[in-house]
């Protein structure tokens, strides 16, 4: 199947085989867009190990597709060069040069009947600009959204719902030298493991060692019953701003076995039931407090103030006064604050326009192609 700028390739509604799609080319103008037909019911892709590969691809956007038992990755984005990936000592999915590929993944659902160990929803390698909204990604096993060496990449307006007894989990991992990354707008849903991972810290080898991730930024969002909402290791940079946090088992953690992380926390609310939370901070090596700066943040329970001698007071350097005495009072839909003093905290109404990568492109361009079976593309 020939695509060309501006084209739509649409998908009847039923199931889809996978596809590996090189090389495809649309413009900011002009992207092209591969699509379910019918905006009210997404088409479905069954996945065998990958559903979807765009490969040095650019000015594409997926939407409205439904993406059904992938055993390693429902959709991935690798901007991989050609002679990267033809490196002898290159493992799959190897590091290499960032590529450019302005990428949009909209409107798309991502589930797993089964455990899969390793399974991931959406993998970005060596890719630079990629948006990722208003996606529900359910079931996964490993990593909802794996970044590695991905920049310039929004992820924003989604829904993450783990399956059970999921611990391990992590929503989004931002590894491997990624860098200018927002997490914002996102609903992380109980049990998750990690809601967001900065950097990596490999610490089961002899020599320790670890890559870090840099302007990883966390803000707007809502952690419901998260065991640890953000973690950051050695050599990242990163923030967790204006979000509501409610019923944690670690508050946040920070990784100094592998270099000296930076992480800011500002404008949030910590809210958890008597006896839930285990510690305020999970730190592990030798971390300091100068590694975390506090801004201001609301952090409230019924047991407080006699709890922060047991899980421990804020770990960080403050800048400004922490408030621990304010009820926030959070309505039971959308978990917005409705003591007044606390208004300035935590989730807020949502901006009307986040910008993501290819959006603002007019998807409008020359007439759809109607694909029955497979969006396959290739050179």
């Amino acid at each position: 199947m020939d695509a060309k700028p501006g084209d739509q390739i649409l998908l009847e509604k039923g199931f889809h085989i996978n596809a590996q799609v090189h090389d495809l080319h649309g413009t900011r103008e002009n992207p092209i867009v591969i699509r379910g037909a019918d905006p009210a019911f997404p088409s479905a892709v069954v996945c065998e190990e990958r559903g979807v590969e765009l490969v040095r691809c650019s000015w594409v956007r997926l939407e409205n597709l439904f993406f059904l038992n992938p055993t390693e990755a429902a959709i991935v984005v690798d901007g991989t060069r050609p002679s990267a990936a033809s490196d002898e000592t290159a493992g799959d999915d190897s590091l290499g040069p960032v590529s450019e590929v302005s990428i949009a993944i909209a409107g798309c659902r991502i589930s797993a009947s089964r455990e899969m160990p390793g399974m991931d929803a959406i993998r970005v390698i060596n890719a630079k600009t990629v948006g990722i909204v208003d996606c529900h990604f359910e079931a996964w096993s490993d990593t909802a959204i794996e970044l590695r060496n991905a920049h310039g990449v929004v992820i924003t307006r989604n829904r993450f719902s783990p399956r059970p007894d999921s611990a391990r989990q992590h929503a989004v991992r931002a590894l491997d030298g990624s860098r200018t990354v927002a997490v914002m707008q996102n609903t992380f849903e109980g049990g998750i493991g990690t809601g967001v991972q900065i950097g990596n810290c490999d610490a089961d080898s002899e020599a320790i060692s670890g890559r870090g991730a840099t302007e990883v930024h966390v803000l707007r969002s809502t952690f419901l019953e998260v065991q640890c909402p953000v973690s950051i290791s050695g050599g990242s940079t990163g923030s967790l701003r204006e979000s509501t946090v409610i019923d944690a088992t670690a508050l946040y953690r920070v990784d100094a076995r592998c270099g000296v992380p930076s992480l800011t926390l500002g404008g949030n609310i910590f809210t958890w039931e008597p006896s839930v939370l285990r510690v305020v901070a999970d730190r592990l090596g030798d971390a300091e407090a100068s590694m975390v700066t506090l801004d201001a943040n609301l952090w409230w329970s019924r047991e407080l103030p006699m709890a922060f001698e047991v899980v421990g007071h804020p770990f960080g350097t403050e800048k400004s006064p922490q408030i621990t005495t304010i009820d926030p009072r959070l309505s039971d839909r959308g978990f917005e604050p409705m003591e007044e003093r606390a208004k300035t905290f935590g989730w807020l109404a949502p901006p009307p326009a986040p910008l993501v990568p290819v959006e603002q492109a007019a998807p409008a361009g020359n007439p759809p192609q109607t694909s029955p079976r497979s969006p396959e593309v290739r050179e």
